[in-house]
């Protein structure tokens, strides 16, 4: 929890400047990286053995006390998006007990039509 706190936080802090015997001041809000990050729910953690519970609504399917993995996700605007399998979440059973939402393939920027000619004539 500390990491996610430490990489969404917001730091603040203001710089005077004098000119001509008047004082400004300016906010600066600075942030570990760039981008819209929010913590998003990504699947479950198993924290208890598969079994039956007490009045379990389905008595012929197993069950499992779960809790939710949390990460950071990237809000990306659907213009940027140039391959479906980077916008589809898709369900895998992993080993520990961990039932994950994993993108086949994950996001890549691509660069502006700016920064490909500074690229090419630079």
């Amino acid at each position: 929890m500390d990491a996610l706190l430490d990489y969404l936080a917001v730091h603040h802090r203001c710089e005077v400047t004098s000119e001509d015997e008047k004082e400004t001041v300016h906010w600066i809000s600075q942030r570990k990286a760039k981008g819209w990050l929010v913590p998003i729910a990504t699947g479950f953690q198993g924290i208890s053995a598969l079994g039956h519970a007490l009045q379990q609504r389905d008595a012929d399917t197993p069950h499992r006390f779960a809790e939710s993995v949390v990460t950071l996700g990237e809000f990306v605007m659907p213009f940027r998006i140039t391959d479906l399998d980077t916008l589809l979440w898709h369900y895998a059973e992993v080993e520990n007990d961990l039932y994950l939402c994993q993108q086949k393939k994950p996001f890549t920027e691509t660069p502006d039509i700016n920064e490909a000619e500074e690229i090419t004539h630079g």
